[in-house]
């Protein structure tokens, strides 16, 4: 895993230091015999007058592309492993069946666009066929199901291609 140099920012009249984790963890990986995948998080912490406290982190991808803008192109890979994005294509199921209106689990207030969620859990866009697979035409699992894994080599290809221009990917 790589990390980034603390980047120091000023903000409502606090002071705060951001430091970003992101790559694939391997030796995780190997460690619980897990397909290893691709992660992009961060640490910021406030500064006191008892020195730096922790203050939030985790996937916040809107603080990383403020401080780290140059990242930004792999968030779209966060969660994405050398087998696919994680729980593919369950979540991506789940998401569609919220579109169709088709699920046995009710929508939340807080819950994202459906048609969103589908693509960032799809990681769409990615795979050229994408652009002509018009979702809200199709009505059945299954047809989506089957161009889902039709397209896993490409998008696992374009996966691997970034990740090693990021200088990240194992061989």
């Amino acid at each position: 895993m790589f990390k980034t140099e603390s980047h120091e920012y000023t903000e409502r009249g606090r002071k705060y230091r951001i430091i970003v984790t992101y790559g694939i963890d391997y030796d995780f990986a190997r460690q619980y015999h897990q397909s290893p995948y691709y992660s992009i998080t961060c640490q910021i912490d406030e500064k006191t007058t008892h020195g730096w406290r922790d203050y939030s982190g985790g996937a916040d991808h809107k603080s990383i592309a403020e401080h780290f803008p140059e990242l930004e192109p792999t968030f779209k890979w966060h969660l994405t492993g050398t087998e696919g994005p994680m729980h593919y294509p369950a979540n991506p199921k789940y998401w569609w069946e919220q579109l169709k209106g088709v699920s046995r689990w009710e929508r939340r207030p807080y819950d994202p666009d459906p048609l969103e969620a589908f693509k960032h859990a799809a990681v769409w866009d990615v795979v050229a066929t994408d652009e002509h697979f018009n979702l809200h035409e199709i009505h059945d699992w299954e047809t989506v199901e089957m161009y889902l894994m039709d397209r896993l080599p490409a998008l696992l290809a374009s996966f691997e291609a970034d990740m090693r221009e990021l200088g990240v990917w194992e061989d």
